[in-house]
């Protein structure tokens, strides 16, 4: 039922604000005193076509906006589509500018549809040669719903929540029907794939590792020649090494370390360095020992390093992004495996719940009956 109307540069209302009281109110004047304008308004405000003739020559649009109180069918429509902040009342406003219409309810912007729709439920406009909404036969079960006790509302709120369940299942059930058999079609890609990626054996890092090892392989002569050189000349039985030249200047050093504290000092820093230097040799000789010239090692290097280019190019940029492409492979096999005990599954749940809907259904059309033969 609408509570308040405001009318703002419509055809020839420049701005009319009317309120409605409770009962009935009648529009009464001469032919021509736009009485019909404001029937024209109503219209368009709840989704009636307009086109901008209808604005009025004081702006550059026209803005209807409409109060309207609620029964329970138009609050739960506004609940199913998310709606949930309302009283027992809507607003419902329109603008109408040359470029478009645009419609808002509570101040949200919304399309025609939904406001015609919404205004099933909370207005009926009779004119000639209308059907009435009463005539209307896809409305009756509503009215005949609403005389229903507390228990029958019950039943229809879980006659409504087992549909959507089971809509929603069908859906479930339809895609998974779909998804499988698409993923059977690939079964036997999915397996090539996982078993090219297994077999290589990857592990994380492992190129970034053959990339060195290839660098020191393909350097190995040069590498070998100058840490061979730093080795003597740190430590070796030369009496030129460095470790040597530092072992006389700290022993020259210490013979005059008994004079001051700080040259003894100097002394201990000495005796540092030339620890350093001898764990600083220790790992140049261990990693001259480790390095090789060694031909089918590199060849050996370089055929696993194509292997993992390879992989890369189908599968991923990095070793860690191919094996979480293998998961996903193993995750798409597994689905395929269990898909027919889901299905099957999915489907009997379906069959259950359409056969609980069936009984509740029975149940609702006998309370009905009983409702419309006491109405």
């Amino acid at each position: 039922m609408i509570k308040k109307l405001f009318i703002e540069n419509f055809i020839l209302i420049d701005n009319l604000e009317i309120n409605f009281d409770k009962g009935l109110t009648v529009l009464i004047g001469e032919t021509g005193a736009g009485k019909s304008l404001i029937i024209s308004s109503i219209e368009s405000l709840l989704g009636g076509k307009t086109n901008y003739d209808c604005i009025g020559n004081y702006k550059d649009y026209s803005y209807i906006e409409g109060v309207f109180l609620l029964n329970d069918n138009a609050k739960r429509f506004l609940k199913e589509n998310d709606f949930d902040e309302f009283d027992n009342e809507v607003i419902i406003s329109k603008t109408i500018r040359k470029s478009s219409s645009k419609y808002r309810i509570n101040g949200i912007l919304v399309n025609n549809n939904l406001v015609k729709k919404l205004s099933e439920n909370i207005i009926d406009i009779i004119g000639q040669h209308e059907n009435q909404y009463l005539f209307k036969s896809e409305k009756h079960i509503h009215f005949l719903d609403s005389l229903g006790d507390e228990e029958h509302k019950i039943l229809l709120e879980e006659l409504k929540s087992l549909y959507n369940k089971i809509i929603s299942l069908k859906k479930e059930h339809d895609f998974l029907c779909k998804e499988i058999l698409e993923n059977k079609r690939l079964l036997d890609f999915y397996k090539f794939q996982l078993n090219e990626i297994v077999e290589a054996n990857l592990k994380l890092n492992e190129d970034l590792e053959l990339k060195e090892e290839r660098e020191i392989l393909v350097n190995s002569q040069e590498i070998i020649t100058i840490l061979s050189k730093a080795y003597n000349n740190i430590y070796s039985s030369n009496e030129y090494s460095i470790i040597d030249s530092l072992s006389k200047l700290t022993k020259e050093i210490y013979s005059i370390s008994k004079f001051s504290s700080d040259i003894e000092k100097i002394c201990i820093e000495l005796d540092n360095i030339t620890d350093n230097l001898k764990e600083i040799s220790r790992s140049i000789r261990f990693k001259l020992e480790s390095i090789e010239t060694n031909p089918n090692r590199l060849i050996e290097v370089e055929d696993r390093l194509n292997i993992i280019n390879n992989l890369k190019k189908k599968y991923g940029n990095t070793i860690e992004e191919i094996l979480n492409f293998s998961v996903d492979l193993k995750n798409k096999l597994l689905l395929i495996e269990s898909s027919d005990e889901k299905i099957d599954n999915l489907y009997k749940e379906i069959t259950n719940l359409e056969n609980e809907y069936a009984l509740l259904a029975k149940k609702l059309s006998k309370n009905r009956k009983n409702i419309a033969k006491k109405a």
